[in-house]
């Protein structure tokens, strides 16, 4: 960024008191020896296309384009009124549609946070929105010893509720890219997402740790027009018709890459690079040009690192810039050897830490993000939908950029990083380095060492195989499942109770024809060596591939077993044959060959594989991923395609008994009963029934002054033992009840706090305290 736009940016930054400036630069938001970065953030509805007011206060006044130009409308009863956009305006494009969105501090992305190692995070979250809740998941990070912090509402979490503040504390450990999104209903694709970044601590004050001469932050985007629930409704309607019929016309929505896979449907026109792109409509070749692309600047021969963050809904994007080498040096976080590539394959949840040299001529160069759906339903070839953003060197005009990407040749192939399937079609002149191909550093596998198990009792396998379920009562419902088990989450979260978690909904052990809803559990028993054999085996002739994440851990990616494609035109052929469904549904798998039992899987790479807490799984392949059962609590495992796991594609990892895990801080949020579990503390029920008594009385008219004292009320309850216990009684079957009609609100008991009654008169406050 030259020093101009630079400043110009910063005094727009501090113009805006309360909004945060996005900058895609990273810089540290606390000093190395701070022990605490504090946040505050307030959760609000946002729109995009509007331009927000100093402060955040005023009318907020549409975006719109007249003739490629964009202007603001300031009066909004007319079209009269208008003038030009401006330097000093703020607002967020997306594609340049006008969309309902949420916004943390009114961003989109939302605010980075830019810490050391072993500094302690402490966000204060307060929620302002009318009537949904909100949580805040911390994508990769550990959580060893705070699970209560991981932000899955509903597993580790009552939600943060309409107008209550919720504090996240946690270390930041360890070092890598990161980041942070809503781990509530669809809000991580309407907008609550951001970077978390996480830089190595400098041991003395003179010392340094970058590497490069800047780092930025670069966050992959899909876009939907209009607002992920309608999207939702849209996508499953495309793949219900596509299941019950082949015509092309009722179909139109599915798009697949060159196996054959299913990768989007329409709808989803705009790739995005921090919430900035362009709009395409194809039957007019319009491109809205006229709108902001993020724009990253550099200065000839120096190296830069990209931290990329996949932190789409649905989507697969292939990046790469123009006349640029990528050399990958780390994934979710975790360092790996090098790897010089052309692209770079990111699907949700993923990170890939990219180093660029600026060795070209001075200029402009177009970033580019496609989508790999190279087919239509019926197989035949249609353009990918492009995304855009522009890498500047410092001197370069501002102005689009007019370069093209690489042609790959036979004799001058291209090289892929990441594979959503194992073979490109032979005149693409493209070969694809999988994951599992990847090696991690020396000292990220001493740190984290491949689990091996002593003997077979310190090993647990388990086959997950992700899936549509078809009823074949109802073959136009399609539902999203692990081992044929559409995930319901609790009604209270497994983890703020203060006994071992009974499911409500228990799982069937049999093998079921209809995809069975119930609450999902897997019991990892603590110090064992966990085998996870992911599978992606899809029976009805469909399927796609799924980024598989784990909470509370990262994953040593031991191998990927690919299925057969044909090698002319990269469609897959042959589901892999190493494992064998015992069902319809693969919800029973094993080995073909029994001595792989035990983790004796031949091809592992026992000494430095990969490691990872988010690995995309192909159509009709495998993955063998492994970790070490130490992190005692409750994890949440899913597809992080938003869909998918709104769906029920989840399972939640219950990790050494409850005795084992920590134990709740007092000033946690607490919900309520939930069947036959506790969660709720002594103090929240007397403080409820204090409230309802005091309802009460003022319902039978009874003014201040008859009131009686908090010590009378007391020795009131005390004495009257049989009436207290009633009142209590019929409380919790009160939530219970509440819970059960309302849980899509996410509704629970709060606390009696004296702020929330602020306007009442001297007297009830009095009492109340």
């Amino acid at each position: 960024m030259d020093g101009y736009h630079l400043i110009r940016l910063k005094v727009i930054c501090i113009a805006f008191v309360k909004i945060y400036c996005f900058d895609n630069v990273i810089e540290p938001n606390c000093q190395p020896d701070e022990e605490i970065c504090e946040f505050h953030w307030t959760v609000a509805y946002f729109q995009t296309m509007t331009v927000i007011p100093p402060n955040g206060k005023g009318s907020r006044a549409p975006v719109e384009n007249v003739n490629g130009t964009l202007y603001v409308r300031t009066n909004c009863g007319s079209l009269e009124n208008i003038r030009e956009v401006t330097d000093d305006d703020y607002f967020v494009s997306g594609d340049g549609h006008l969309k309902f969105m949420f916004a943390i501090n009114d961003q989109v992305p939302g605010p980075s946070i830019v810490v050391y190692e072993g500094q302690q995070i402490v966000v204060h979250v307060h929620n302002k929105l009318m009537m949904e809740g909100v949580s805040i998941h911390w994508h990769g990070l550990f959580q060893k010893g705070t699970p209560f912090m991981d932000g899955v509402a509903r597993v580790t979490q009552c939600p943060i509720n309409p107008g209550e503040t919720f504090t996240y504390k946690f270390k930041a450990f360890p070092y890598g890219t990161f980041w942070y999104h809503s781990h509530l209903g669809a809000q991580r694709s309407d907008g609550i997402a951001g970077a978390l970044i996480i830089l190595k601590r400098p041991q003395l004050p003179t010392d340094t740790v970058k590497q490069n001469e800047e780092e930025f932050v670069f966050l992959v985007q899909d876009w939907f027009q209009r607002g992920f629930t309608q999207e939702v409704k849209l996508a499953n309607w495309h793949l219900n018709k596509y299941i019950q019929t082949s015509n092309s016309e009722l179909c139109a929505g599915i798009k697949k890459t060159y196996d054959g896979s299913i990768v989007g449907q329409k709808g989803i026109q705009t790739p995005l690079i921090n919430a900035k792109g362009r709009f395409h409509v194809p039957s007019t070749n319009d491109n809205a040009n006229y709108l902001p692309l993020e724009t990253f600047v550099v200065t000839s021969r120096h190296k830069y690192q990209f931290r990329m963050i996949g932190i789409q809904s649905i989507s697969t994007y292939r990046i790469s810039i123009d006349n640029h080498k990528l050399n990958v040096l780390a994934i979710d976080g975790a360092d790996i050897e090098p790897e010089e590539t052309d692209y770079v394959i990111i699907h949700s949840g993923e990170r890939y830490d990219v180093e660029v040299l600026s060795n070209a001529p001075v200029g402009n160069y177009w970033i580019r993000l496609e989508d790999l759906a190279s087919q239509d339903i019926a197989g035949n070839s249609i353009p990918m939908v492009v995304g855009y953003g522009i890498l500047r060197y410092d001197g370069a005009p501002k102005e689009d950029p007019v370069t093209s990407g690489k042609v790959c040749t036979e004799r001058n192939q291209c090289r892929v990083v990441n594979c959503i399937f194992g073979t490109f079609p032979a005149d693409d002149y493209t070969s694809c380095i999988p994951v599992s191909k990847l090696k991690s550093k020396e000292h990220e596998i001493e740190t984290n060492p491949v689990p091996a198990m002593s003997s077979a009792n310190d090993l647990q396998e388990f086959f997950l195989s992700f899936h549509y379920s078809l009823p074949e009562d109802n073959p136009s419902l399609v539902v999203s499942t692990i081992n044929n088990f559409r995930m319901i989450l609790p009604t209270s979260p497994p983890m703020l109770h203060e006994a071992e978690f009974v499911p409500e909904t228990a799982c069937p052990k049999e093998i079921t024809t209809f995809a069975s809803q119930c609450n999902h559990i897997l019991k990892l028993k603590l110090g064992n060596v966990i085998q996870f054999v992911l599978v992606n085996v899809e029976t009805k002739g469909f399927g796609r591939p799924h980024p598989i994440h784990i909470h509370g851990h990262r994953f040593h990616v031991m191998k990927i077993g690919f299925p057969t494609y044909d090698p002319i035109t990269g469609n897959m052929t042959e589901m892999n044959q190493d494992i064998v469904c015992e069902s319809q549904h693969c919800d029973r798998a094993r080995w073909a060959d029994p001595s792989w039992s035990n983790g004796n899987v031949p091809g592992m790479n026992t000494k430095n594989p990969a490691i990872k807490d988010t690995l995309v799984l192909p159509w009709g392949a495998y993955a063998v991923v492994r970790i070490l059962a130490d992190n005692p609590g409750y994890w949440y495992m899913h597809c992080h395609i938003e869909l998918h796991n709104v769906d029920g594609m989840a399972l939640i990892l219950q990790e050494g008994a409850r005795s084992d895990m920590p134990k709740p801080a007092d000033d946690m949020h607490f919900c309520g009963n939930s069947n036959n579990n506790q969660t709720i503390k002594p103090q929240t029920v007397l403080k409820s029934v204090v409230e309802n008594l005091l309802v009460d009385a003022e319902e039978k008219g009874l003014t201040t002054e008859s009131k009686v004292s908090v010590s009378s009320l007391v020795g009131t309850i005390v004495v009257s033992v049989v009436i207290t216990l009633s009142l209590v009684f019929n409380v919790v079957s009160m939530i219970i009840l509440l819970r059960r009609k309302l849980y899509t609100y996410h509704s629970y008991i709060p606390e009696v706090k004296i702020s929330q009654y602020q306007h009442e008169d001297e007297e009830t406050i009095k009492l109340l305290k």
